[in-house]
C-alpha cells in the first residue's frame, strides 16, 4: 500500500510541479506547514489556470480560422 507522502509526491508530479517544488511542498508538509504549503499550491494552481486559458485562446483562433477557411468554400 503507498504511503501518504509517496501519494502527495506522486500528485505533485501529476500536477506538473517540478522537483524542487515537490520537495519544498513536501518538507513544509513534513513540518507541520500545512498553511504555507496550500499557499504554494494554490500558487501553481493560478500558474496552471493562467496557462490553460491561453492556450483556450488560441484554440478559439485556429477554430475561427477553421470556421472562416471552411466558409469560403461554401461560397
Amino acid at each position: 500500500m503507498k504511503t501518504v507522502k509517496s501519494t502527495v509526491s506522486q500528485t505533485l508530479s501529476d500536477a506538473g510541479c517540478s522537483r524542487t517544488a515537490v520537495c519544498e511542498i513536501e518538507s513544509l508538509l513534513n513540518n507541520g506547514k500545512k498553511r504555507e504549503a496550500i499557499i504554494l499550491l494554490t500558487a501553481h494552481r493560478k500558474k496552471l489556470l493562467e496557462k490553460l486559458h491561453i492556450k483556450q485562446r488560441n484554440l478559439t483562433c485556429l477554430d475561427y480560422l477553421i470556421y472562416t477557411l471552411k466558409q469560403e468554400d461554401k461560397k
